[in-house]
């Protein structure tokens, strides 16, 4: 259940404060759940393919090389609807150009069974099956192969 923050603040304020939002009768009371999803693939799920980065931290060779690899193909992922996620044991970890709060690194790690630490790159289908699973960086043409 989400934990809600309460505050109280003047009503000029709460119009620019965000992400908050107040009571317009009143102007002073400000509610926001601090608890991001549990699931940080959720918005992806039906809609989109996600290439899933795990890595230690973001200057890792291997993490380097998979950048590479999916800027030189950002046309051709795109085109297919697949996300890059970049979940770093160090450092800030994104979906797309969403951040991933603290702890969500770790809850991705957990659920796919990788070791904290390593590096790990997947393959999500639009539902979360997972399509491909190594240890190296993926190159575009192996994705494409797997999408079909």
């Amino acid at each position: 259940m989400p934990t809600l923050l309460f505050r109280t603040v003047k009503r000029r304020a709460c119009a620019r404060t965000a992400p908050y939002f107040a009571c317009r009768q009143t102007g002073t009371l400000m509610a926001t759940s601090n608890v991001p999803s549990a699931d940080p693939l959720a918005a992806l799920r039906g809609q989109r393919r996600a290439l899933v980065v795990f890595a230690p931290f973001e200057r890792h060779p291997a993490f380097e090389v998979q950048q590479h690899l999916v800027r030189s193909a950002h046309a051709e992922l795109a085109a297919r609807d697949v996300d890059l996620a970049a979940v770093l044991t160090v450092g800030t970890s994104r979906v797309g150009n969403a951040f991933l709060a603290p702890g969500q690194a770790a809850t991705l790690s957990a659920r796919f069974n990788v070791p904290s630490g390593s590096f790990c790159t997947l393959l999500l289908d639009r539902d979360g099956t997972e399509l491909a699973r190594s240890s190296d960086p993926l190159p575009p043409k192996v994705v494409f192969q797997r999408l079909g």
